[in-house]
């Protein structure tokens, strides 16, 4: 049986390790929900919790025989996140990209070829990369 010195010692180690994870998982999450938005434009389409929706192909990229929104690359290059806190933001800056939304939601006649979405696979497997890092 563990002395209250020895629970004390081990309290003190798991309450070091929850705070490392704190400080790292909205970065964890954030690389992992940006890197998978960013490979919807490889999917030409976006992979949601209930599976793959493709795009409509844009006329422009069948001509030039491209992807769909890949031709710069702007918009993909442009996925990032920002930790703020214990928060996490995941997305693009439209200052930057102002058509994005357009794309992404469908605005202004343009067909909607979404392309943000935040998994809960991904948000699960993000997750337990944070909870293994405790059970180290």
């Amino acid at each position: 049986m563990k002395s209250l010195k020895d629970l004390t010692v081990d309290l003190g180690r798991l309450q070091q390790k929850c705070d490392e994870a704190m400080k790292v998982a909205p970065a964890i999450i954030g690389n992992m929900v940006a890197q998978d938005i960013k490979a919807n434009f490889m999917r030409q389409g976006v992979q949601t919790d209930q599976g793959l929706r493709k795009w409509k192909p844009s006329e422009a990229a069948q001509k030039e025989g491209r992807r769909t929104l890949v031709k710069s690359a702007a918009m993909m290059n442009e996925v990032h996140f920002e930790v703020q806190g214990k928060t996490v933001r995941v997305g693009l800056d439209t200052r930057l990209i102002p058509y994005a939304p357009r794309h992404n939601e469908g605005l202004k006649g343009m067909p909607q070829r979404q392309f943000i979405y935040a998994r809960k696979a991904v948000l699960r497997k993000a997750m337990d990369q944070v909870e293994n890092m405790l059970k180290k």
